[in-house]
């Protein structure tokens, strides 16, 4: 995860996950689609932020590393 530092115990949030759904003339909904794109929530520069990690985040960021690992995914 290049986006976060171990030694400081930090994850940089400069990505977010959206979720999206369109509604069609007969009121049904489509499947939901996610994507994460790189404009924050409401567009502002103060979306993009540091969240400390706990200790149960840091052994589970490196729990997802050892299932998870694939070349060019998790350095």
């Amino acid at each position: 995860m290049e986006d976060t530092d171990y030694g400081n115990r930090i994850a940089y949030l400069h990505r977010q996950a959206t979720c999206e759904r369109t509604l069609h003339d007969d009121l049904t909904f489509s499947k939901r689609e996610v994507k994460v794109v790189n404009q924050m929530k409401g567009n502002a520069s103060h979306g993009f932020r540091k969240q400390f990690l706990s200790d149960e985040a840091i052994k589970i960021l490196h729990k997802a590393r050892e299932l998870f690992q694939k070349p060019g995914i998790f350095p």
